[in-house]
């Protein structure tokens, strides 16, 4: 029984990193600071920390910020980005009421964009959690 156990997880240590492949190529951190909060919504800072977990560098990657504004999602980048290295961003934006409340509960949402070597446009989400950050990542 332990064996055949064993031999399940195995299997899925493997299969796992293959199924996410094309769907997990970037993890983030973010936290939310300086916030005064009116009738309308939110004026914050807004702090990320994004790493490329895809297993190969990438240039040329547009980060989307979607919902920030009611005018749209807001675009950060190009950036070039080593594989496991992370890169950190602040943002001061002014955000409606619902998008705060989004946000503070752990709802933000964020692609990444980027032409891979054979031309193609690669289009991935950036799976977000949000974390208080110590102050020394937040510059």
């Amino acid at each position: 029984m332990k064996r055949l156990l064993f031999l399940v997880l195995a299997a899925l240590c493997v299969a796992i990193p293959l199924i996410a492949d094309d769907g997990r190529d970037f993890a983030g951190r973010y936290d939310l600071k300086n916030v005064t909060t009116g009738s309308e919504g939110a004026s914050l800072t807004f702090f990320i920390e994004v790493q490329n977990v895809s297993g190969a560098p990438l240039t040329g990657v547009t980060f989307e910020l979607e919902d920030a504004i009611p005018s749209g999602p807001i675009a950060l980048g190009p950036f070039d980005i080593e594989n496991a290295a992370s890169i950190r961003l602040s943002l001061a934006l002014v955000v409606d009421a619902t998008t705060y409340a989004e946000w503070s509960s752990g709802g933000a949402r964020m692609t990444g964009r980027w032409t891979d070597a054979q031309g193609n446009t690669q289009k991935r989400v950036v799976e977000l959690t949000r974390l208080v950050m110590p102050e020394e990542v937040q510059q």
